[in-house]
C-alpha cells in the first residue's frame, strides 16, 4: 500500500503506514520485497526522483524506523 501511496503523491500516507508497522510489536519481520525495495526505498533515496523535501524526509524517517524489521 504504501508503494502505492508514494507513485499517487500520498507520501505521508505511505509514511503513517510505515511508520505503523514499525511500531506494530506483532509483526517482526517485514518481507523480501523486490516492488518495495524498487519502487519504495529506491525512489526515497534517489534525490532525482521528484518528491517534496518535507515528505522525503519523513519517508526516510519511517523507513529507519522499519530497519530493524526489514529482511535486507
Amino acid at each position: 500500500m504504501s508503494v502505492y501511496y508514494v507513485n499517487i503523491k500520498g507520501g505521508l500516507t505511505a509514511s503513517d503506514l510505515i511508520n505503523d508497522i514499525a511500531n506494530d510489536s506483532k509483526v517482526e519481520r517485514v518481507i523480501n520485497s523486490t516492488l518495495f525495495k524498487d519502487d519504495l526505498i529506491a525512489k526515497v533515496l534517489d534525490d532525482s526522483t521528484p518528491l517534496d523535501s518535507f515528505v522525503r524526509d519523513k519517508l526516510k524517517e519511517a523507513l529507519t524506523a522499519l530497519l530493524p524489521k526489514l529482511d535486507v
